[in-house]
């Protein structure tokens, strides 16, 4: 068993989504994408949506450099009759990066991932006169990435938190990271705790996280993570004023990665305490709650 002392986990649900209407008035609907998760979805999700539409929006990015990351997460829209697109631009003109998605069987299906070559990206949906009542719709999720992995995977990198949130990342983030990497981050607050935000994590999932991981030390206690397409954000606050970060990768699977925040905290959470058995990615409850 691995004793993590005073360390709080708080999984986020709610990121931002965009469902307003006017999208499928003929006007886009334009969505500012930063480096939380956004959602896009369907008029009326989960409670189906109206037939005849056609809705379109256009996400961006603010920051320059960055592209987007883009995944339907879940779809249950008729193959025969109603479709969303992803395209790589500001326009239906623009290839597709995601193409035609739907569900065959009904069931909820998820996309691949696409990854955006430029700051924007254009949704459109369309549906036919009817619309059943397996037909729920869908949700796409969009975030904004970079490489901040900086020299971390040849060197340990030591990092200052601050009040404002900073950035790490898998190596080529957004797209798929390397074999045989170890990177490593150490991270110190003189001021206080550290706050650690995994925002978005795809890593190769293994039951004890074997192969590609996200190892936290806090205080010599340890976890290891990996979890493939997780677009859930859950808080780590270390116990005292520094924590570690690993990332490694073995020589099979590469995936999309990870990108977390850090910031200072003055958060008391002496009473906040967790016993690890397996794998943290299964405590994707919230085991405390402490407002910073």
């Amino acid at each position: 068993m691995i004793s993590v002392r005073y360390l709080m986990v708080w999984t986020l649900l709610s990121d931002t989504k965009y469902q307003v209407k006017t999208q499928c008035s003929g006007t886009s609907a334009e969505i500012i994408v930063g480096y939380s998760v956004s959602s896009i979805t369907s008029p009326g999700y989960p409670n189906g949506y109206d037939g005849g539409l056609k809705c379109s929006w256009v996400a961006r990015t603010e920051v320059q450099g960055d592209v987007l990351l883009i995944m339907s997460t879940e779809n249950t829209l008729s193959c025969s009759s109603d479709t969303v697109n992803v395209h790589d631009g500001k326009n239906s003109s623009t290839n597709k990066l995601i193409e035609n998605h739907c569900s065959s069987n009904g069931n909820a299906a998820q996309s691949g991932f696409g990854t955006t070559s430029a700051e924007s990206a254009y949704i459109e949906f369309v549906s036919d006169s009817t619309s059943e009542p397996t037909e729920k719709g869908f949700i796409i999720k969009i975030i904004s990435g970079n490489d901040f992995s900086e020299s971390s995977c040849s060197l340990p990198v030591n990092l200052t938190a601050s009040t404002n949130p900073q950035y790490i990342t898998s190596p080529n983030f957004p797209e798929e990271y390397a074999t045989y990497i170890n990177c490593q981050w150490i991270i110190q607050n003189t001021l206080g705790r550290v706050k650690l935000n995994l925002i978005f994590m795809d890593i190769e999932e293994d039951e004890f996280c074997s192969y590609d991981y996200l190892k936290v030390t806090d205080e010599g206690y340890s976890l290891k993570l990996c979890k493939e397409k997780s677009w859930s954000e859950i808080i780590y606050v270390s116990n005292g004023t520094s924590i570690t970060v690993d990332f490694h990768s073995d020589d099979q699977q590469t995936k999309r990665g990870f990108i977390l925040s850090y910031q200072q905290t003055n958060l008391p959470c002496s009473y906040c305490s967790a016993n690890i058995t397996r794998p943290f990615y299964i405590f994707m409850f919230i085991l405390a709650l402490c407002l910073s």
